[in-house]
């Protein structure tokens, strides 16, 4: 039971969720390890025509920028901008672990005191495409105490990290840090296609030291922290949430309880 005053960072996120292939959950479960992967490694895929999980234009640079090269005729050829297109990625070892996030402004009001959440299973088949299919996948589910676990280990490696939501706006955003900067090379993480608005993804993006995916992070007794539900066919994942009255001595507080299961639909 969590206590609704609790919520940080100046966001309502109540719980997150991660769609993984069944034979990953020891990984986290037991190893407590928790895999970023390289975005440069995202863009090859759909080059190669993986198109379900991959994209090519991952960490690409705002088109609010444009930017020209001298051609040889003395002409000044634009290469990033509205004619040219959004050709320019920034490339600094990217590494992300992306996963779902839920506020309750996320969930439909049944009552005073319940509010639901629901994937359709027509969504879950999108997102489960490149995973082998719904029955192979399950839903871990946590809240955000394994968060701050793997901010705490990436400090504890002293690389640079972000963390929020993806805004999928086509790149088309004016962008907080400057574009040569350390930072802008995380912030451009968190822009992607419109066309993938349906993955309503949450990210903590880092920057690698190596040119590969990070692979050596582990969190410590994950075990207490998450859960995972196996998914199945033909079947709806639902998060219900009932907020209670608790009182403590002279002090009453709101709290949240959450339950997560399937439903086929059905009466």
């Amino acid at each position: 039971m969590f206590k609704v005053e609790n919520i940080k960072e100046n966001n309502d996120f109540i719980i997150f969720f991660k769609i993984i292939e069944k034979k990953f959950i020891n990984n986290f479960q037991q190893d407590g390890q928790v895999y970023f992967g390289l975005l440069k490694d995202y863009r090859k895929m759909e080059e190669d025509g993986h198109q379900e999980v991959g994209d090519s234009y991952e960490a690409s640079l705002t088109q609010k920028i444009q930017l020209y090269i001298r051609a040889p005729d003395s002409e000044y050829e634009e290469i990033h901008g509205y004619k040219s297109g959004n050709n320019i990625r920034i490339n600094a070892n990217q590494c992300a672990f992306c996963f779902y996030a839920l506020g309750l402004k996320c969930f439909d009001k049944k009552s005073e005191t319940k509010f639901i959440h629901k994937i359709p299973i027509h969504l879950i088949e999108e997102l489960c495409k490149d995973k082998g299919g719904v029955e192979n996948c399950a839903i871990m589910i946590f809240d955000d105490e394994f968060i701050h676990k793997i901010k705490d280990e990436l400090k504890k490696k002293r690389l640079s990290f972000m963390s929020k939501k993806v805004s999928y706006d086509d790149y088309d955003y004016i962008p907080q840090f400057d574009i040569h900067s350390k930072e802008y090379s995380l912030e451009c993480c968190f822009h992607k296609r419109k066309k993938y608005k349906y993955q309503n993804e949450f990210r903590i993006a880092a920057l690698n030291t190596k040119d590969e995916s990070l692979k050596d992070l582990y969190v410590d007794r994950v075990s207490n922290q998450l859960q995972f539900l196996e998914l199945k066919n033909n079947y709806n994942f639902i998060c219900e949430v009932n907020l209670k009255a608790q009182e403590n001595g002279n002090i009453c507080g709101v709290y949240y309880d959450i339950s997560c299961f399937l439903d086929d639909g059905k009466e």
